[in-house]
């Protein structure tokens, strides 16, 4: 038997947002996974706003199951962005390959982004450094704070306004307690409808 719950707010303490998932509404979701077993769980928001958020899942027994999620955006009716991520466990170091490469809007833009998770009911302080290939520092660390069941979500120029285009490297990020934390590429294409 797991347990699957979405929170809300990402600059405060988040407290479990309503969502609706395989058609029914609510904060948490219960559901059992037979051994070999798969379940897709399909989170519906056709409103208007965009839901910002986390999913903690939490096994009744000591196995928890590998879980990935797929993030698509349609506007219109078109799918214009989507990605997918892996369930990782929590832990207290990171390290992500980063980089960013043209202006945003242009065509062919790339840029690195990185979402953190706090699971716990307090604020951890995370240091975000920037490293170049050779593991050398680049820019000074930044440093922020995960507000209790919260999290945060940013591209690396946000994170480091200074850091000019093309760069390459690396993103350590180490924090004061077990945190959860996926990188994402986002890459900006055009689509030209005739």
């Amino acid at each position: 038997m797991y347990s699957f719950s979405v929170r809300d707010r990402p600059a405060q303490n988040a407290p479990l947002l309503n969502v609706s998932v395989n058609g029914a509404s609510n904060t948490t979701f219960s559901y059992l996974l037979a051994p070999g077993a798969t379940t897709r769980l399909v989170t519906g928001n056709s409103g208007q706003t965009i839901q910002v958020g986390s999913v903690r899942i939490t096994p009744t027994s000591s196995m928890a199951p590998a879980a990935f999620a797929i993030l698509s955006f349609k506007n219109n009716g078109v799918t214009v962005s989507e990605a997918g991520v892996s369930a990782l466990p929590t832990g207290l170091a990171f390290r992500m390959y980063a980089e960013a490469l043209g202006r945003p809007g242009e065509i062919g833009f790339i840029e690195s982004g990185l979402a953190m998770a706090n699971p716990l009911p307090t604020p951890v302080t995370v240091n975000l450094e920037l490293m170049n290939m050779d593991t050398s520092s680049r820019m000074l660390p930044v440093t922020l704070v995960l507000p209790g069941n919260g999290q945060v979500a940013r591209f690396i120029r946000e994170l480091f306004p200074g850091l000019s285009a093309p760069s390459q490297g690396f993103l350590k990020v180490t924090a004061t307690a077990p945190i959860s934390v996926t990188g994402v590429r986002g890459r900006y294409n055009e689509r030209k409808i005739s």
